[in-house]
């Protein structure tokens, strides 16, 4: 995983995808490596394919923090009121989202759509 973050640092994203999904086939169960990927094939403008990757890293650890804090970014961006309902509802719950953190998605979700989640 420490060879695809450097990858990804120097701007080689098709070479750190390689090297996560790499890391990803040894260490299947590791939930970040999962969010990693996420986040590289989301650099790339692969947005399904990084949800999908979030996703699987919410079926290993079901209230990793990066995962969800990103998912809630995503529905809201993309107009999904009901998706980014029920995902902020899930980041609420999470203590390692700092309360600023979950204070700012409440803020996106409030501009977006003009209530409160």
């Amino acid at each position: 995983m420490a060879n695809g973050a450097r990858l990804k640092r120097a701007g080689n994203y098709q070479a750190a995808i390689r090297a996560v999904e790499k890391s990803i086939q040894l260490r299947p169960e590791e939930a970040s490596s999962y969010t990693e990927l996420a986040s590289l094939y989301i650099i790339e403008g692969n947005y399904a394919k990084g949800i999908e990757l979030l996703k699987k890293t919410l079926s290993i650890e079901s209230l990793h923090p990066l995962a969800l804090s990103t998912i809630v970014v995503f529905h809201i961006s993309e107009g999904n009121e009901k998706e980014a309902r029920e995902s902020i509802a899930k980041a609420m719950l999470q203590p390692r989202i700092s309360r600023e953190d979950r204070e700012g998605l409440v803020s996106k979700f409030s501009q977006k759509f003009g209530s409160n989640p």
